[in-house]
C-alpha cells in the first residue's frame, strides 16, 4: 500500500516525486520503459523558455516565467548544467512588426522580465553569423531564456527523489486503474499496486489513464517534432536560441546551441495518431532544414551527426490540465504537458505536491536533502583535480568515448549508481558516451562489455620512464604511426614516442584478418595482423618506446600534448615535431539523415568487423549493406562465411567505391547482388530493425519512389565513407582541406602548423595499407629532417591544383626546385574509360599516361622527378586533369 503512485518517470513525474519526497509519504513511480526520461522528456528542444509565448490566463502563461526563475537554484542543488543564453525572436518581415510588439506585451503580461526590441544592427552585434540574412528586420530579445540537458535534469530529479525515499519500478506499464472506496488499485502485467492517491504524468498516454477513471475525458493528439543535431565543431556558431515569429502552428523551426556544445535545429509540428511512432520522416527532416535556412544559411549541413523525433502531448483544450479530477478525489492530473512543459516542470512539481499534501496531510520528511551529486564530468575538471581522480581510480585515465572524451570510470559510475544505466541509451543519457560525432562507432563495443560486467585488463603498472619533452611524438600506433616511427628512428631520431589509444599496436589492421596486404611492401600477401606484426617487431627491435591505452586530449600550436593514461595518469608532453597518424572513423547513420526508426541492428561495417573478427560475435543473420566501400565489401564475404545471408549491397553511385578485386572476390564469388544507383530511403522497426525500403535513384541521386522495394532483414551495415579523425588537428590550428577532410600539406607532408606532419588515413583515405606505409615513411623522414634542422625554408611554394576529373591531390603545395622525386597521390571523381591522366606545369603538358579504366575506389599517382622542375625554373603552379583524348 502506497500513499502516492505516480504514473510516468519523465521530467514532470520525477519533479512531482522529488517534491513529494519532502514529506513522509510512501511514494512509488511506475514507468513502462526501462529507465527514466524515455518519452517526451528525452526528445525536445531542451530550452528553458522565458515565457513570452503562452497566451495569458493559461496554465502555461501562469507557470512559465515563474518556473524559469527556479532553474538557477535547482541546477545548483542537483549539480546539473544550466545556462541562461538568452533568446531572439527574429522578425523577417516589416509588416509583422506589430506582431513582435504584441509578443513583447504578452511576455510582460506573463511576467517575463527585461524583454527588449532590438534593431537589425543590434541583432547582428549579438549574433554575427546572422549578417547574411538580409530579411531580418528586428527581433525580440529575452535574456532570461536558457538551455539545459533534459536527460540530466530528469535523472537528477529522479535520483534526488530516490535518495529521499521514493521507489521506482521500470518496465511496469499500468494496464488498468480501479478505485475502491478510498483506495486505487493499479494493475500491471506482473502485479498490482494500491495507493491512496494517484498522479497521472503519463505523457502522450495521459488521456488514456485519465479516461479510465474519470468521466471528464480528454483527448491527447501526439504532435511529432523532428530535429537535426550537429557536431560540436559548429556548436559555437550561435550563442542564443533563435526563434522565428510564432504562428498558430507553434514557434517554428528554431536554431539553438545545446548545453553540451552541439547545435540543434527543429522541430516540426505534425499531428499523428500513433503514440509510439517516433520515426523520422523524409518530409519532416526536409522541413527542418528548410525552416532553419530561413533563419541562417551559415549552418554547414554536412556536420549533421544525427536526427531524431519526439512526441508532444497536445490536448484538445490547448493548455496544461493540472490538479485533482473533479469527479475522482485523490486522482491528480498532469495532462497535456507540451511546450513549455520542461520549463514549467519545477513549478508543476511544487504545485501538484502541495495539492496532494493538502489532501493527505503528511508530516514533513525530517531527513530530506535537496542536493544531489552528479556523475563526475572529468573532461571539464581542472588539471590538478584530474590528476587526483586518476590517482584514486586509474580508470579515469582510460578514455572510452573518444568524441566526448568520457572515461571508463564515469561509465562504470553511471551503471552502478542508484537508478543506474541498464542499456547503452542509459549510458549515453547519463554520460554522453556514444552521443558524439561518431554516434558510438568507437565506444559501442566497450560500453556493451561494461554493461555485461567485463572488467578492464588493458593497463598495467608503469614500467616505461616518461620524459617531459621528446624530439618527436607520433599520435597513432597503426600502420601509419609505426612506419613513420621506424623511418624517423632510421634517420637518427632516438628521443621519440608513439602514443596509441587502443590497448595494442597495429590499429585497424588487428581486425582485418583477410589477406591482400603487403604485396607492394613485402612482395608477399599477408593478413592485416601479419602485416602489422612485421612493423611491431621492428619497432620493438629498435626499442622505440610506445604508450598504449593512452589518449592525447589536445594539441597546442606550440606542440604541447596533454594525454590520459590509466597507467601513467595525466601526462603533459612537449615535442619538437609531431606526426599526426590518428586514422579515420566511419560515417554514422545519423550523418546520412536516413528517415525511419532509431532501432537496434544498425552498425557500421568496421564495428561489425571488430565484433566478428575480434570478439567472435555474429550481430545478425539476414544482412543488407549500404555502401560499397572496401570494408563493406569485405564484410559481405565475412558474414557469408559465418553463415549469414547477405541479401544485397546497396550503392547510391553508378560505380562501387571499393577496389575491383574486392568486388570480384567478396561479391561476385559469393553471388551477392550489388545494386548500383540505389539507396535506402527508410528504416523500419521498433526496438529491433525489421528491414529497409530501397529505391533506385535518378541522375541527381534522388530516389525514384515508384521503384521502392521493402527488404526484410535483422542487420544493416553501413559502409558509406570514412572521415579523417582530425579533431586534434583543429586544436593545433592545422588548416584542413574541405575535400579530403585531412590537413593541407606540402610535399614533405608538413601541415600549415610548422613542425606538425600528417600521414595515413588522417591525411586522406587510402585504398591500400602499403601506400599508407610508403607515405608515412616519408613523413617520418621529413619530420626527422625538421628536428635535425636539415629542412630548407620554403618560400613561394608551388601550388597543386586539380581540374577536370580529379577529386583531390596530395600534396597541395611543393617546395621549389625539389632534389628528390615527389609522388602526387590523387583520386578521380567518377569512372573514366580509355582516358589520360595528365600533369601540366604552368599550363604546359609535362606528363601523361593512358589507362583502360579509372575508378574512384583506386588511388592514382604521378612521380615528379627533379629534372622536370629543373626544366621549369620559375614554376608557379601544377595542374592535374583527366582527359579523354
Amino acid at each position: 500500500m502506497y500513499d502516492v503512485i505516480i504514473i510516468g518517470a519523465g521530467v514532470i513525474g520525477c519533479s512531482i516525486a522529488r517534491e513529494l519526497s519532502r514529506y513522509k509519504l510512501h511514494t512509488l513511480v511506475l514507468e513502462k520503459e526501462n529507465d527514466v526520461c524515455c518519452g517526451t522528456s528525452k526528445a525536445n528542444s531542451a530550452i528553458v523558455h522565458a515565457g513570452f509565448d503562452p497566451l495569458p490566463h493559461t496554465h502555461k502563461a501562469r507557470l512559465n516565467a515563474r518556473s524559469n526563475l527556479l532553474f538557477d537554484e535547482l541546477a545548483a542543488q542537483l549539480d546539473i548544467p544550466f545556462k541562461r543564453n538568452g533568446a531572439l525572436v527574429l522578425n523577417l518581415n516589416k509588416e509583422d512588426y506589430p506582431k513582435l510588439i504584441d509578443l513583447k506585451e504578452r511576455g510582460k503580461q506573463n511576467g517575463v522580465p527585461d524583454l527588449q526590441i532590438l534593431t537589425r544592427s543590434e541583432v547582428i552585434s549579438l549574433e554575427s553569423h546572422l549578417a547574411e540574412n538580409t530579411q531580418i528586420v528586428n527581433a525580440l530579445y529575452a535574456p532570461t531564456s536558457g538551455i539545459v540537458c533534459p536527460f540530466t535534469l530528469t535523472l537528477a530529479l529522479a535520483e534526488n527523489a530516490h535518495a529521499n525515499g521514493v521507489h521506482f519500478k521500470f518496465n511496469t506499464p499500468v494496464t488498468s486503474i480501479v478505485k475502491e472506496e478510498n483506495t486505487f488499485i493499479l494493475s500491471t502485467p506482473s502485479e498490482s499496486f494500491k495507493a491512496r492517491a494517484v498522479v497521472n504524468a503519463a505523457g502522450v498516454f495521459s488521456d488514456v489513464i485519465n479516461n479510465s477513471v474519470s468521466k471528464h475525458t480528454f483527448t491527447i493528439t501526439p504532435i511529432k517534432g523532428e530535429y537535426d543535431l550537429f557536431d560540436k565543431y559548429v556548436g559555437n556558431l550561435f550563442v542564443r536560441t533563435l526563434f522565428q515569429l510564432p504562428t498558430s502552428k507553434g514557434k517554428g523551426i528554431l536554431v539553438t546551441p545545446t548545453i553540451d556544445g552541439n547545435l540543434l535545429i527543429g522541430p516540426t509540428a505534425i499531428p499523428c495518431t500513433d503514440k509510439d511512432n517516433v520515426n523520422t520522416t523524409r518530409s519532416g527532416l526536409d522541413q527542418v532544414l528548410a525552416g532553419a535556412l530561413r533563419t541562417t544559411t551559415s549552418i554547414p549541413m554536412g556536420y549533421i551527426i544525427t536526427s531524431f523525433s519526439g512526441l508532444r502531448a497536445h490536448n484538445d483544450q490547448d493548455d496544461f490540465i493540472l490538479g485533482e479530477a473533479p469527479d475522482v478525489p485523490n486522482f491528480f492530473n498532469a495532462l497535456g504537458i507540451e511546450s513549455p512543459g520542461l520549463s514549467c516542470a519545477p513549478l508543476i512539481g511544487k504545485e501538484l505536491a502541495q495539492a496532494i499534501c493538502a489532501k493527505l496531510k503528511p508530516a514533513p520528511n525530517p531527513d530530506f536533502t535537496p542536493t544531489r551529486k552528479g556523475i563526475v564530468r572529468f573532461n571539464s575538471l581542472p588539471l590538478h583535480k584530474q590528476k587526483e581522480l586518476i590517482k584514486e581510480n586509474p580508470l579515469y585515465g582510460k578514455i572510452v568515448c573518444r568524441c566526448e572524451q568520457i572515461t571508463e570510470a564515469e561509465i562504470l559510475e553511471a551503471i552502478h549508481r542508484p537508478l543506474g544505466a541498464v542499456d547503452l541509451n542509459g549510458i549515453k543519457r547519463r554520460t554522453r558516451a556514444g552521443a558524439g560525432r561518431c554516434q558510438s562507432g568507437f565506444c559501442f563495443i566497450r560500453n556493451s562489455e561494461l554493461l555485461s560486467g567485463i572488467p578492464d585488463t588493458t593497463y598495467s603498472t608503469p614500467t616505461l620512464p616518461i620524459e617531459k619533452e621528446y624530439d618527436l611524438i607520433i599520435i597513432g600506433g597503426g600502420p601509419a604511426g609505426l612506419s613513420a616511427a621506424l623511418a624517423a628512428h632510421k634517420k637518427g631520431i632516438s628521443r621519440l614516442l608513439i602514443i596509441e589509444r587502443e590497448p595494442y599496436l597495429g590499429g585497424i589492421l588487428n581486425q582485418c584478418i583477410h589477406n591482400g596486404f603487403g604485396l607492394h611492401t613485402f612482395k608477399e600477401e599477408l593478413t592485416g595482423p601479419e602485416y602489422a606484426e612485421r612493423f611491431i617487431r621492428s619497432v620493438q627491435k629498435a626499442h622505440i618506446p610506445y604508450l598504449l591505452s593512452t589518449t592525447v586530449t589536445s594539441i597546442t600550436p606550440n606542440k604541447e600534448l596533454p594525454a590520459l593514461s590509466p597507467s601513467y595518469g595525466l601526462l603533459t608532453l612537449k615535442a619538437k615535431a609531431i606526426i599526426l597518424a590518428m586514422g579515420c572513423r566511419e560515417r554514422p547513420r545519423g550523418a546520412l539523415t536516413i528517415p525511419g526508426s532509431r532501432c537496434k541492428g544498425i552498425l557500421t561495417a568496421g564495428t561489425a568487423q571488430k565484433l566478428v573478427n575480434m570478439k567472435g560475435i555474429i550481430p545478425g543473420k539476414e544482412v543488407v549493406i549500404l555502401g560499397s566501400g572496401d570494408i563493406g565489401l569485405i564484410m559481405a564475404r565475412r558474414m557469408t562465411l559465418e553463415g549469414a545471408h547477405v541479401q544485397a549491397v546497396i550503392e547510391i553511385m553508378p560505380f562501387s567505391s571499393g577496389l575491383k578485386r574486392n568486388i570480384v572476390q567478396c561479391l561476385d564469388d559469393y553471388q551477392i547482388p550489388l545494386k548500383l544507383n540505389h539507396t535506402v530511403i527508410e528504416i523500419h522497426g521498433h526496438d529491433q530493425i525489421e528491414g529497409v525500403t530501397v529505391a533506385e535513384v535518378d541522375a541527381n541521386r534522388q530516389p525514384i519512389r515508384s521503384t521502392a522495394t521493402f527488404i526484410p532483414y535483422d542487420l544493416l551495415l553501413l559502409s558509406v565513407g570514412l572521415l579523417p579523425e582530425n579533431e586534434l588537428s583543429r586544436l593545433a590550428k592545422v588548416n584542413l582541406s574541405p575535400i579530403t577532410g585531412g590537413p593541407v600539406v606540402t610535399d614533405t607532408l608538413e601541415t600549415s602548423t610548422p613542425g606538425i606532419f600528417a600521414c595515413g588515413n588522417v591525411l586522406h583515405v587510402h585504398d591500400l595499407v602499403d601506400y599508407v606505409s610508403e607515405e608515412s615513411s616519408l613523413a617520418g623522414e621529413k619530420a626527422a629532417d625538421y628536428i635535425l634542422e636539415d629542412t630548407p625554408d620554403v618560400n613561394n611554394p608551388i601550388s597543386v591544383f586539380t581540374e577536370e576529373g580529379i577529386h583531390y591531390c596530395i600534396p597541395q603545395f611543393i617546395q621549389p626546385a625539389p632534389i628528390e622525386p615527389i609522388t602526387l597521390r590523387f583520386r578521380v571523381n567518377k569512372v573514366y574509360k580509355n582516358a589520360y591522366k595528365r600533369v601540366y606545369f604552368d599550363g604546359t603538358l609535362v606528363l601523361r599516361k593512358k589507362k583502360r579504366i579509372f575508378t574512384p575506389g583506386e588511388m592514382e599517382n604521378f612521380i615528379l622527378t627533379p629534372d622536370l622542375f629543373t626544366a621549369h625554373p620559375n614554376l608557379k603552379f601544377i595542374t592535374l586533369k583527366i582527359e579523354r583524348s
